[in-house]
């Protein structure tokens, strides 16, 4: 079975909060169990996920975040949530933790 993630990352390296503003996206296939590829997305100004979802127009639902199984953010709106939930993403806030020196 193939599983696609998308986690926000402005930085590209950790989730980041409010997915609708978002320019960068963290990519991760998983098939049977093992990451088989990775990647980032880059998005423009109007690509983002406010514009897609929130603005008084027809919505985008060809937008690529709509092909993945799962998205991670650090936050999203009730209504956000509720519209990837009809295009079929589970889409789950997680809780960021502090950055950690081992």
């Amino acid at each position: 079975m193939k599983t696609t993630v998308a986690i926000t990352s402005q930085n590209k390296k950790t989730v980041t909060k409010h997915a609708g503003k978002c320019l960068n996206f963290l990519i991760y296939t998983i098939e049977n169990d093992e990451i088989t590829n990775k990647t980032v997305i880059e998005l423009q100004a109007d690509e983002i996920l406010k514009n897609t979802i929130q603005e008084d127009r027809d919505i985008d639902s060809n937008n690529w975040l709509f092909d993945v199984n799962i998205l991670l953010t650090g936050s999203m709106g009730n209504s956000a949530k509720e519209y990837f939930a009809r295009q079929n993403v589970a889409a789950f806030i997680i809780k960021l933790l502090p950055a950690t020196s081992w």
